[in-house]
């Protein structure tokens, strides 16, 4: 186990590390030694630091919300979780209460009475692997094509874009970009006035999500150049590129986010 995780270190990919610190609460291994390791159950008890998580959940679903928006399709009425991801219901305190704050992310976003149902199961790896197994020909042949929802009006109005076109984005573009992402961030802690942090998820203010905001947004256009430079590199120009460009100041603003409260 030691080798694997010297090999993720070395690497220096964040989500390969998350993946193996929450693989190590069923590890059999540590089981047989009578080790007891559960990342889920220290963030579980870290009532500050849950904002973190329930900030990237609903970046996820006001994304789709979003992008169904641009499709005119309205919200769906179950969204079944799977992979390690879903672990974040019980970080953040339950699905009964996600169910509750998600639709009201799509109420708000989409402006309807939305009766969005989740689905979480006790083995979300093997239902992904389930549902590919039994997809049929036809099934394969009616996948819609991928749309996406980039952040910004102008590059929204295309089904894509190539990675030549954001080598040098134009200002106000990149300014569109970091608006949306400031508005998001506002939508989101606007969100408690509806549905408490406090009494759902156990997240108190005190004062604390005026300054949670600041730490956000205030060098969101420095995080947006770092993480649109490096995310190019995995790109040759005239590939098709599959990123949303709103979830780029994100990224940064998340980890600033993390570190403050930590």
């Amino acid at each position: 186990m030691g080798h694997i995780l010297d090999d993720i270190l070395a690497n220096n990919n964040s989500a390969d590390l998350v993946s193996f610190l929450f693989s190590l609460e069923n590890n059999a291994a540590l089981k047989k030694k009578g080790e007891k390791i559960s990342l889920s159950s220290e963030l579980q008890e870290n009532y500050q630091m849950k904002v973190v998580f329930l900030l990237f959940y609903t970046a996820i679903i006001y994304y789709i919300a979003q992008l169904l928006n641009k499709k005119g399709i309205p919200s769906p009425r179950y969204i079944t979780c799977s992979g390690t991801a879903s672990k974040i219901f019980n970080i953040i305190g339950g699905t009964d209460n996600i169910q509750k704050f998600t639709n009201l992310i799509f109420n708000e976003v989409q402006k309807s009475e939305t009766k969005l149902i989740l689905k979480q199961v006790p083995n979300p790896k093997e239902i992904t692997c389930k549902g590919g197994l039994k997809m049929s020909q036809e099934d394969i042949e009616a996948t819609p094509s991928k749309a996406y929802f980039f952040g910004t009006y102008i590059l929204d109005g295309k089904e894509s874009i190539l990675a030549e076109e954001l080598e040098n984005l134009p200002a106000d573009i990149v300014r569109e970009v970091i608006e949306n992402y400031k508005q998001f961030i506002k939508f989101f802690f606007k969100l408690n006035e509806k549905m408490s942090f406090a009494q759902y998820f156990g997240i108190e203010d005190n004062g604390a999500f005026a300054r949670y905001e600041e730490v956000l947004t205030e060098d969101a256009e420095q995080d947006f150049a770092t993480v649109l430079v490096e995310r190019l590199k995995d790109f040759q120009q005239k590939d098709s590129f599959e990123d949303s460009l709103f979830f780029y100041p994100l990224s940064g603003g998340i980890f600033r986010l993390a570190a403050f409260i930590s």
